[in-house]
């Protein structure tokens, strides 16, 4: 009998591990901090939550967009984006292309949206050569 019960719970563990195993594996976030370490664009975003931030990495630099609900004539839909750099210290090297791009790639999950900058992105992008 006692057999049987060890038996159950060794089962039970190794499902338990499988489980929080693939969890792990399919984690989004992990995904960011991979696409961060090899510099590539990865866009995390929840679009049928308005309330929920999105990150992007963009050439190991993560970028935290804040979304605001607004009203159209239609409907109501995400009408502002505030982006904000995580590590400011992280945006050397990057050009105003850079940036651009990051908006094109915004603008494609959200057209409607006006896309402002928190600074130091925001005081480089006004400042024109």
């Amino acid at each position: 009998m006692i057999v049987w019960v060890f038996r159950l719970l060794l089962l039970l563990a190794l499902m338990i591990l499988a489980y929080s195993g693939w969890k792990y594996m399919t984690d989004p976030r992990r995904k960011l901090e991979g696409a961060q370490r090899r510099k590539q664009f990865y866009f995390l975003d929840d679009p049928k939550d308005a309330r929920k931030n999105f990150f992007i990495t963009f050439k190991g630099v993560q970028f935290e967009g804040e979304k605001y609900i607004g009203a159209t004539e239609d409907e109501f839909i995400v009408t502002s984006i505030l982006i904000r750099i995580v590590e400011p210290s992280a945006l050397f090297g990057l050009t105003r292309e850079d940036f651009y791009e990051i908006e094109r790639e915004v603008y494609a999950a959200y057209p409607t949206a006006e896309i402002t900058w928190e600074n130091p992105v925001d005081d480089f992008l006004k400042h024109r050569r």
